[in-house]
């Protein structure tokens, strides 16, 4: 048994992990700064998890890049993308990816995973990445 599988059978790895994943984190981890500033704290708030699954499952690194999402679809802007709701993604409404505000999160303050999404969505994601960190 290597290192990593022994970790999760004595369940010091708290979720799997993997890019794609819509998980629930700690409201108050995350930061929003700009207009979001008044907006109304919840026990969590949805992510997707954007890190590559060397990162996700990787023992040395505590750390992934997630983004969050908002439910709030009027505020959207050019560098997000809107997901809608399924049952394999498990959000709960259509919801905006907010690509402005990516950031890294620490593994164990991740609650849990809520669903995956399609290799669609996340395939126009990617896409809306690389549109936002081109040079032209």
């Amino acid at each position: 048994m290597d290192i990593q599988a022994a970790v999760r059978k004595a369940g010091l790895a708290k979720i799997e992990l993997g890019p794609g994943y819509v998980c629930l984190l700690r409201d108050g981890v995350i930061r929003l700064p700009d207009g979001e500033d008044n907006r109304d704290l919840h026990q969590y708030r949805t992510v997707v998890v954007l890190s590559n699954n060397f990162l996700c499952t990787s023992l040395y690194c505590p750390l992934v890049t997630v983004a969050p999402t908002s439910h709030k679809l009027n505020r959207r802007n050019a560098t997000e993308i809107v997901v809608r709701q399924s049952l394999d993604n498990g959000l709960t409404y259509d919801s905006r990816i907010m690509l402005a505000h990516i950031q890294p999160v620490i593994k164990t303050d991740i609650d849990r995973k809520l669903g995956e999404l399609s290799l669609a969505d996340w395939e126009n994601l990617m896409t809306q990445i690389v549109k936002n960190f081109d040079r032209a």
